[in-house]
């Protein structure tokens, strides 16, 4: 038998690694487990190299020892490497797989599923340091890693930890085979939380449960329902929180019925208790000046003047709307000039980049250019496209003048927009430098437990075709990145760039309709602000005489 059929019944086909004396019980259970392994990886190795021509699977099966190793914290032993240089066969490289699991079975960080996520992440040894294995995150989302439904992240509940905890639930759950796992497949009580101790809030979703009922970056969750959060009790509790089978979530649709009650200290000041009611909510990464009672942004930074302002985070697909509702309400309150500010983009989805840089541009303008890496293989649809045009029909404020606000933070659709607006003549950038991301991406299922990895796959380009991607062997005085305009170049030390981001945040939790003072609101404190705000005053001329009644 040959071809697929052959392979597949290969991938299925126990090829244990030799064992180094005469199997005692326990080692023999350890072979077949790690035989399990080798193949898993492999069967995962196999999908990846369907989809990217270039991604040899020789490569493929060193990355996933390699892998294991470095979150071992080891040196991959000689006779390994060298059983990786002339494996040829399939089964030769899942042997050496298997070999690698079974000397590293009682190295802790490998404990359970880590061991198969290091090595599915080291795959990304075959290819460029942004590949990796995704994270999953919560609803599929690009912004959001585990918040409960609540709308609030905590410590160390993020990447690759909150992974590993939602496969071992999985499979203690029974929804997920143990392939390839050495001990028992983990209980419910004995699956360690991702969190760190104390329970310290890293982030707040603006919008979200946890924003209206008061929660802030920072401050720390002492107990849930009345249960101390204790080195004692903090597995158990974080599954109540996190678990749908076990928590407060409902079977009717995944909404989690009551409330859930935490108390909380901040600083020096009273614990006090917070009632939260979980609910299904999105992200909001769009802002303006001050959120209204009704929930829309008022966008008007300088009234005397007519000039505007949006924020933008992760481009989403929801975030083209909310550019586009505040520019609506901008436009017809008589605005004159906008600030779009970019500096904590991370980036996100391609098509809402160009949505946006859209709203700004005629209708087929070019926003970016594509290119793709030799042969990768796959047809994603935007493999067909070597031009990414804005959208023909929609909003468009082509005569609105701009100022682009960048900085070291602002990284790949955040650059995208930058560079379309500023090389299509429509704006000005200040601020600094920006990180110079330009990497597109799509995953791939690796067939266990919704794992995918992220590989990349081409490059957006400026409109006139140049890079603005960073390498590894990049210097100063290449060309990428974003770069402010001459004269609009604004220095901030790093101390004042970490706090003009907490004021932002803290900013876009000011509760809606609120007219509370927060330090973002005077753009004064904030110098790329204030200097694009100069530069937009200058070029509009005198403020507009009032209406006369």
């Amino acid at each position: 038998m040959t071809g697929p059929a052959a392979l597949t019944l290969l991938l299925l086909t126990p090829a244990a690694p030799v064992p180094a004396g005469p199997p005692t019980a326990a080692g023999t259970a350890n072979a077949e487990k790690a035989t399990e392994f080798g193949n898993m990886v492999y069967a995962a190795a196999m999908r990846i190299s369907t989809q990217r021509r270039d991604a040899e699977l020789s490569n493929l099966a060193a990355g996933a020892v390699r892998g294991m190793y470095e979150a071992a914290g080891q040196s991959v032993p000689d006779d390994l490497l060298k059983s990786l240089r002339s494996a040829k066969r399939h089964e030769d490289r899942m042997t050496v797989i298997a070999d690698a699991r079974t000397r590293l079975a009682t190295a802790a960080p490998l404990r359970s599923v880590r061991a198969h996520m290091a090595a599915l992440h080291g795959f990304r040894h075959a290819f460029d340091p942004l590949s990796g294995l995704a994270t999953l995150r919560a609803g599929g989302g690009v912004s959001v890693e585990m918040d409960f439904g609540l709308g609030f992240e905590l410590d160390g509940v993020e990447g690759q930890r909150v992974t590993a905890y939602r496969l071992e639930r999985q499979i203690a759950a029974g929804s997920l085979p143990p392939t390839g796992l050495f001990g028992l497949p983990p209980r419910p009580d004995t699956i360690a939380s991702p969190a760190s101790l104390p329970w310290r809030v890293r982030r707040v979703v603006p919008e979200s449960p946890a924003n209206r009922a008061g929660l802030r970056p920072g401050d720390v969750i002492t107990h849930l329902n009345d249960a101390e959060v204790t080195a004692a009790t903090a597995d158990r509790l974080f599954q109540a929180l996190a678990d749908p089978a076990d928590g407060y979530e409902s079977k009717n649709g995944g909404d989690r019925g009551g409330r859930v009650e935490i108390q909380v200290r901040r600083g020096a000041a009273a614990p006090r208790r917070v009632e939260i009611a979980p609910e299904r909510h999105s992200p909001t990464n769009v802002a303006g000046c001050v959120l209204r009672g009704d929930g829309t942004w008022d966008g008007m930074l300088d009234p005397d003047h007519k000039i505007g302002y949006i924020r933008v985070g992760t481009v989403e697909d929801s975030s083209t709307r909310a550019v586009a509702a505040i520019l609506a309400d901008l436009t017809e309150r008589g605005c004159r000039g906008l600030l779009l500010d970019l500096r904590w983009c991370p980036g996100g989805y391609v098509d809402p980049g160009v949505e946006i840089a859209g709203l700004f541009l005629v209708p087929n303008a070019v926003v970016a250019r594509v290119e793709l890496l030799p042969n990768v293989g796959g047809t994603p649809a935007w493999h067909q496209r070597s031009v990414l045009n804005s959208p023909e029909t929609g909003p468009h404020y082509p005569r609105l003048p701009v100022v682009v606000l960048v900085g070291p933070e602002t990284l790949g659709g955040g650059e995208l927009i930058a560079s379309a607006l500023q090389e299509g003549g429509r704006a000005v950038v200040a601020g600094q430098r920006s990180a110079g991301r330009a990497a597109m991406q799509e995953t791939i299922d690796l067939g266990y437990g919704g794992l995918q990895f992220k590989t990349t796959y081409g490059m957006t380009l400026r409109p006139n075709g140049k890079p603005r991607h960073r390498t590894p062997t990049s210097t100063p005085i290449d060309d990428w990145g974003v770069r402010p305009d001459p004269g609009l170049e604004v220095p901030v030390t790093p101390a004042v760039a970490t706090q003009l981001r907490v004021w932002a945040e803290e900013h876009a939790l000011r509760a809606a309709g609120s007219r509370a003072a927060v330090p973002f609101d005077d753009p004064d404190r904030d110098p790329p602000r204030a200097a694009a705000l100069a530069h937009l005053r200058k070029r509009l001329g005198p403020p507009p005489a009032p209406a006369q009644n």
